[in-house]
């Protein structure tokens, strides 16, 4: 909670309603907005000074922001949205069109996007598209976890399936016709 009366202080309140001074600053002049990072520094939307000031968990004190500011009210983070391995084409899901992309690649020394292996593009990044095939960015482990790889051979078989599903109809009403049904 911030304290908006002299002298400013940022409170902290347990579970059973007993408080704490959290931060405290001569800087502080009309805390409004708070926030914590990923890292438990705390931010708070200074208004009246129109700065945005900076807690660390080690109890030191900064400026985080201070030019083109008037009056801060609210603090919002945007979720680190880390890289994914794999994400070739940047969409933030590793699926068939990355698999697209690094062929287009292979044998070359071209700089894929999300590809922390580097080099040569060969068998290492395609075995990382493999490793990661089926992940969004944020799904940690995999948002499809038994999510199948499609390998390169799969086209062929299912067209060869596809042709033989047509040439046993055709030869089936061939003899359908032969026999007098149709």
């Amino acid at each position: 909670m911030a304290d908006t009366g002299f002298p400013y202080t940022i409170e902290k309140f347990n579970s059973s309603g007993t408080g704490s001074t959290l931060a405290s600053a001569n800087a502080l002049s009309g805390p409004i907005g708070l926030a914590f990072d990923n890292t438990d520094n705390l931010y708070v939307a200074n208004n009246t000074n129109n700065t945005i000031l900076k807690f660390t968990s080690a109890g030191v004190v900064s400026t985080f922001a201070s030019s083109n500011i008037t009056a801060p009210y609210f603090i919002a983070f945007q979720p680190n949205l880390t890289a994914l391995a794999g994400d070739y084409n940047g969409n933030r899901v590793v699926d068939a069109a990355d698999y697209v992309v690094w062929r287009a690649n292979q044998g070359t020394s071209n700089v894929l996007a999300n590809d922390p292996i580097g080099g040569a593009i060969g068998a290492a990044q395609y075995n990382q598209w493999r490793a990661h095939f089926g992940q969004t960015v944020g799904s940690g482990t995999g948002a499809v976890m038994n999510a199948g790889v499609p390998e390169p051979a799969t086209f062929v078989l299912l067209m060869f399936a596809v042709a033989v599903a047509a040439f046993c109809e055709a030869g089936l009403h061939k003899k359908s016709q032969q026999l007098g049904y149709g």
